[in-house]
């Protein structure tokens, strides 16, 4: 089970994750779920994951690569932190459609989770929890 919790108050925003991927008897396997952006000065944005490693980790990826690449939309052209939601929600659903070919992976499943939180210019902060679960 992963655990992130975002709780906007007042002064700003509070942020949890855990770290924890798996766990048996004897091997605990950990893997950081909160990524802090580095980001044009506007703005300060923050994504906490959960759910299927591989597919956060693609999301993340192409979130990078698309800020570093200067795609049309990335992380410093969005004008908004719903507009940062969205096109997250598209990088997550186009990911899970990579993940989700079900030949022989009865059990695989490739759905995650993402709290995306922060602040864009003069805008209020704020965070957006989503499940994004694509069905083939």
């Amino acid at each position: 089970m992963t655990y992130c919790i975002a709780a906007s108050i007042d002064e700003g925003l509070i942020l949890v994750s855990d770290s924890r991927t798996n766990a048996g008897i004897d091997n605990v396997s950990t893997h950081g779920k909160m990524h802090a952006f580095d980001t044009i000065s506007d703005r300060r944005i923050v994504l906490l994951c959960a759910g299927n490693l591989a597919t956060t980790q693609a999301v993340l990826e192409q979130l990078h690569r698309d800020k570093l690449k200067n795609t049309p939309i990335n992380l410093n052209t969005v004008e908004s932190l719903f507009e940062a939601a969205e096109y997250l929600g598209h990088v997550s659903v186009e990911k899970q459609k990579q993940h989700n070919n079900s030949q022989g992976q009865s059990a695989f499943n490739p759905t995650a989770s993402f709290i995306l939180a922060g602040q864009i210019g003069s805008d209020p902060h704020g965070a957006y929890m989503f499940m994004l679960k694509v069905t083939a």
